[in-house]
């Protein structure tokens, strides 16, 4: 499919042209500021696959079928899943100290933290107290020098604090103790599941990929004030990311080593370092498919699958602001059935979920930074709700199956 007005392209199964017409309202809308992608499988099957707008509207290069963009914290479902695996295989459990792996962390109050807590974003290790620098990104052995140094800024397993960056330098550290072959999170994602299942998602951006990436840009004032009147729980999100005595600012601080704001990610000598809590690149349709593999029997069992589908806790969070429902490091949410489902958001607008009784997964990913997280984002909303009302609809006509696309 193509638009005259706007360039959109990709495939829709019939039974889920809701989801297209709302892809393409976005736009029509101007919702969609920049490009973006969607993609579903249901069932086994890719049942949608769109993607339009520009990936680099300053040169009208048009988003493509092969077009990359920044999944910022939507990675964290990749580490997600890489730690669900390692545990599910008996190589560790979610109840270990990080000490009993890595004895060198247990200081300044860090003695009982567990690799749960870590995944859950209670282990209070939000922000480095010393300064971050690009050389510690990009190096493994002073990255590990400077969390032993880190100090929790809550009692440990107390609340919830969302740990947007050291999460994935943390659990990078535990990865390569933990695994018997010693591979970082972004080396174990590739052989468990992005060579395995021919994935076009990486943790850290490969030199020859630079020009299928999509440009970062961020929202204007305008966008800002729109989004907020469609979400009026924004204002307080922002007060939170912004308040120089709160942990946002903190974490900010801590990346100024690499740039001022989010489009930083468009530096390819930044994407190309390996970051596990943010800078995961790819496709939204490898991202839903990731997903999808992931909840397979022969990947994960079904007592650890069961697990993750039911938040382990739900807690307003002290750096984002918002209550969070967490278990084994994704996010769970409430579809609009009311069930719940699981994955992970980015900031921008990116997002990932599967919904496990339904057989779906979805991702979306966008270049056109959007004011809200989560479920505070009207153009995934939109969609996701999209995918919902085709459901009914299917279920409704008491059809049982959808062909192949």
């Amino acid at each position: 499919m193509s638009g005259k007005a706007i360039n959109l392209e990709g495939i829709c199964d019939p039974r889920f042209r809701a989801v297209e017409t709302a892809f393409r309202r976005n736009f029509a809308d101007e919702w969609e500021t920049e490009g973006a992608a969607f993609a579903l499988y249901y069932k086994g099957s890719l049942v949608v696959d769109l993607y339009g707008g520009y990936a680099d509207s300053s040169c009208q290069r048009f988003w493509r079928y092969d077009t990359m963009s920044t999944l910022f914290s939507a990675t964290k479902a990749l580490c997600a899943m890489c730690f669900a695996k390692l545990i599910d295989e008996g190589e560790a459990d979610y109840t270990d100290l990080v000490a009993k792996w890595w004895p060198e962390f247990g200081c300044n109050g860090k003695e009982t933290i567990t690799i749960g807590m870590v995944l859950t974003h209670t282990a209070g290790l939000v922000h480095f107290q010393d300064e971050l620098k690009l050389e510690h990104v990009s190096s493994p052995t002073k990255m590990s020098k400077l969390i032993e140094n880190m100090r929790p800024v809550h009692t440990p397993g107390v609340c919830s604090a969302y740990q947007a960056i050291t999460f994935g330098w943390i659990l990078d550290q535990i990865m390569m103790r933990v695994d018997p072959r010693k591979r970082t999170i972004a080396q174990f994602f590739y052989d468990e599941f992005g060579a395995k299942y021919d994935l076009d998602l990486h943790i850290g951006l490969a030199k020859e990929d630079v020009y299928r990436v999509s440009r970062l840009k961020n929202f204007s004032i305008i966008d800002s004030i729109k989004e907020t009147c469609f979400d009026l729980r924004l204002p307080v999100i922002g007060f939170y990311y912004f308040n120089p005595c709160g942990y946002f600012y903190k974490i900010r601080k801590d990346l100024r080593c690499a740039g001022k704001d989010f489009t930083m990610f468009n530096n390819p000598e930044l994407a190309m370092l390996e970051m596990p809590a943010v800078n995961g690149v790819g496709t939204a349709r490898s991202l839903a498919r990731a997903m999808h593999v992931f909840c397979e029997p022969e990947f994960i069992s079904q007592k650890l699958l069961d697990r993750i589908n039911q938040p382990e806790m739900t807690q307003f969070d002290h750096t984002i602001g918002d209550t969070l429902s967490k278990s084994c490091g994704f996010m769970n949410s409430k579809s609009p059935e009311g069930k719940w489902i699981f994955g992970h958001m980015g900031v921008g607008g990116q997002n990932v979920k599967v919904d496990v009784g339904n057989g779906i997964s979805f991702a979306y990913l966008t270049n056109g930074m959007k004011a809200g997280v989560g479920e505070h984002v009207r153009t995934f909303r939109r969609l996701q709700n999209a995918v919902y009302r085709a459901l009914d609809e299917m279920r409704a006509k008491n059809e049982q199956k959808v062909p192949i696309s």
